[in-house]
C-alpha cells in the first residue's frame, strides 16, 4: 500500500515532481545544497533561495494513509491554501493534504516591485494505491484523476474549435471580398462591350447611311479610310478635331500603327544603348585590368615627358 503525490508548479519555479509515498517513510523538503540534495522528479529538493536547508517534511500515515506535511522551523514558512502553519523558527502541527490543495514553501522576496527570488508554489494530486475498499478515511482517487484528465482535453479541444471557428470566419469573408471583386470585373465587361458595340453599330450606320445618298461606295469606303496615302492626306489636311471626326475602326488603325512604329524605335534605342553601356562596360575593364601598369612610377614619369615635350614644342 503506498501514495503517489505528484507536485504541478503553479508560478514555473520548478519542474513537475512525482514521488511515492512508503507508510511511515519521512521526506525531507529542503533547499539545494550539495550533491546529495540536487534537485530531481523524484524527491523534494528545490533550486530556492527562499527555502531553508532542512524546511518541511511529508510523510504518508501508516493506519489512515492521509499525507500529511509539517514545517520544521523554517524561516520563511510553509504554507497550505495560503494559511501559515507555524510563525518563523517554530515547528508546526502536522497539516493534512488533499488532492487539489496548494502548497507553498517560503514567500516571494521583492526588489521594488519585481520579484527578485519566487517561492516554490505547487498544486497537489494524491492518488492512492492498494488501500481497501472499507477504509474510511483515505480516499481513492483514481476516478478523480481520471476527471481531471478528461477536463484538460476537454479544454484542449474547446480551444482548438475556437481557433477553427475564427479561421472559417475569415475564409468567409475572403471570399465575400473575391466575389464582390468578381462581379464588379464582370460589370466593367459588360459596360465595355456594350460601349463596343454601340461604336460598331454607329460605324456601320454612317456607312449605310453614304451609300444610301450615293455619295460613297463599298469600294471607295474601304479604299478611302484604309489606303495609307488617303490617310497621311487627311492628317495633313485636317486638325485634330476633323481627325477625331472619323469611324472609330479606322481611327483605331491609325493608332496600332503609331504604336508599332513607336514600338520599333524604342527596341531600336535599347539595342543602341546596350551596345553603348557594353562598350563602356569593356573600357572599364581595360582600365581596371591595367590599373597597375598606369598607375606604376614608370608609366607616370614617361607620361610627364611626352606632356614636358609637348608644352615646350
Amino acid at each position: 500500500m503506498s501514495a503517489v503525490i505528484t507536485l504541478t508548479p503553479v508560478n514555473d519555479s520548478f519542474q513537475t515532481k512525482k514521488l511515492v509515498l512508503s507508510p511511515s517513510v519521512t521526506y525531507k523538503v529542503g533547499r539545494h545544497t550539495n550533491k546529495s540534495t540536487a534537485p530531481a522528479p523524484s524527491n523534494l529538493y528545490f533550486t530556492s533561495k527562499v527555502l531553508s536547508r532542512q524546511h518541511a517534511e511529508i510523510w504518508l500515515e501508516k493506519d489512515s494513509f492521509i499525507v500529511y506535511v509539517r514545517d520544521v522551523k523554517s524561516s520563511n514558512g510553509t504554507f497550505v491554501n495560503g494559511n501559515r502553519l507555524s510563525s518563523e523558527n517554530k515547528a508546526s502541527a502536522p497539516c493534512r493534504l488533499n488532492s487539489g490543495d496548494v502548497l507553498d514553501f517560503g514567500v516571494d522576496i521583492y526588489n521594488e516591485d519585481e520579484i527578485i527570488h519566487k517561492k516554490v508554489s505547487a498544486q497537489i494530486r494524491i492518488l492512492t494505491r492498494g488501500v481497501p475498499a472499507s477504509s474510511g478515511p483515505a480516499r481513492h482517487l483514481e476516478n478523480e484523476v481520471m476527471l481531471d484528465s478528461i477536463m484538460r482535453q476537454m479544454a484542449i479541444q474547446y480551444r482548438r474549435c475556437i481557433e477553427l471557428n475564427q479561421n472559417l470566419e475569415n475564409l468567409e469573408q475572403d471570399v465575400q471580398e473575391m466575389s464582390t471583386t468578381a462581379g464588379f470585373i464582370n460589370h466593367s465587361i459588360h459596360i465595355d462591350r456594350k460601349s463596343s458595340l454601340r461604336a460598331l453599330d454607329g460605324t456601320k450606320s454612317v456607312e449605310s447611311s453614304l451609300m444610301n445618298n450615293g455619295s460613297l461606295s463599298a469600294s471607295s469606303v474601304e479604299n478611302d479610310y484604309l489606303s495609307p496615302s488617303s490617310i497621311e492626306g487627311r492628317n495633313k489636311s485636317t486638325d485634330a478635331s476633323s481627325f477625331l471626326s472619323l469611324p472609330h475602326k479606322y481611327i483605331s488603325d491609325v493608332a496600332i500603327r503609331e504604336a508599332e512604329s513607336t514600338k520599333a524605335n524604342l527596341e531600336t534605342w535599347k539595342a543602341r544603348a546596350f551596345t553603348a553601356e557594353a562598350k563602356l562596360s569593356s573600357k572599364k575593364g581595360f582600365w581596371y585590368n591595367n590599373r597597375a601598369f598606369f598607375l606604376s612610377p614608370f608609366f607616370i614619369a614617361v607620361a610627364g615627358v611626352i606632356v614636358y615635350l609637348g608644352y615646350w614644342r
